[in-house]
Parts: C-alpha cells; structure tokens; sequence
C-alpha cells in the first residue's frame, strides 16, 4: 500500500515563479552626455539590478533610461559586485 498522502502533500503546493523579464536600459550621468548600455533585471517600482558588459563601475546617483517603454527613472546605488549594481528609485 503506497503512503499517497505525502506524494499528495508535494504536488498540492502551487510553486511560485519569478518573472525575470530582462530590458534594456541605458545609465546617463555626466549632465546627460555620457551613456552606458546595461541590461535590467528584477526590475520592481522599488529598484531593479543592472549588468554593464565591460565596465566595472556606475556613478552613485544617474538617470536610467528603460526600453521598451521609454520610461526614465532616478537612480541611487545600493550596492555593487563586480559589473552588476542593485539600485533604488527615487521617489
């Protein structure tokens, strides 16, 4: 006789799935004229996490510009590791 009550207990729990939508974005500083391409993750109306390829480091404050829905946010660094930064949006 199979124990079908912890095969059922298993199953039943529904799994939560994180969206990892990627998009891409672009870092301004320097009043605008200098631009970074990077790619934005886990991106939330709190703050997201960047990717630059080849570049080992951002501004503490900069605009972020998101495509595709050409939006533009302020941002401030939270932390960073290596060509990654998690930052937060201003208010």
């Amino acid at each position: 006789m199979k124990n079908t009550s912890v095969a059922n207990s298993r199953n039943s729990a529904p799994r939560k799935r994180s969206a990892r939508t990627e998009r891409l974005g672009y870092i301004l500083f320097d009043n605008q004229t200098a631009t970074v391409p990077c790619r934005v993750r886990e991106f939330s109306n709190q703050g997201a996490v960047l990717t630059m390829d080849g570049w080992m480091g951002v501004p503490d404050s900069f605009s972020l510009f998101v495509d595709p829905e050409n939006s533009r946010y302020t941002c401030k660094v939270i932390s960073q590791r290596g060509n990654s930064a998690k930052v937060s949006f201003a208010a």
